[in-house]
């Protein structure tokens, strides 16, 4: 159907799991006869990886059984998020900075220091100055925003057989 070759003998023959944790979920998959999914950190060549893992249960004849496992790794989307959440964190004290400055120099200004001129005038600059680092900001995220939505629509077309190889 899929145009792919079984092995001959059963994977599980040969077959050596050194993931305690992924042994265990493909273990309980032919114990309960239920498929099962979790989010499991496995070690890899480089370190450790973030997968989910989804394993089927299929049953065969009476002699034999089979698990399919499928494993999506997260990684990738894990480090995504947690850049976002770090960005976010920046980025609303990076608008807190110069809204503060505003704040305080316009309440400054309703006071006795705005009544002189010299004193108002720089107030004021500094208050432009503040305004328009808030606005460089803002136009920064909008821009990293329509960058993200027009990443979000880029697809890649994947025949089975490729996720297969």
């Amino acid at each position: 159907l899929l145009a792919v070759d079984r092995p001959e003998t059963p994977i599980a023959e040969s077959l050596v799991i050194r993931q305690f944790a992924l042994s265990e979920l493909i273990t309980q998959t032919f114990n309960t006869q239920q498929n099962q999914q979790a989010i499991l950190n496995l070690a890899v060549d480089n370190g450790m990886k973030q997968y989910e893992v989804s394993t089927f249960y299929q049953k065969g004849d009476v002699q034999h059984a089979e698990v399919m496992i499928i494993l999506y790794d997260l990684t990738t989307v894990l480090q995504i998020e947690r850049m976002q959440s770090d960005f976010l964190a920046n980025a609303s004290h990076e608008l807190k900075t110069p809204l503060t400055a505003i704040t305080g120099f316009i309440e400054t200004l309703q006071g006795p220091a705005g009544e002189d001129a010299t004193t108002r005038q720089q107030f004021l600059q500094i208050v432009s100055d503040e305004a328009q680092r808030l606005s460089l900001l803002v136009n920064d995220i909008l821009s990293l925003s329509r960058a993200q939505q027009r990443d979000d629509t880029l697809q890649k077309e994947l025949t089975i057989s490729d996720m297969i190889d």
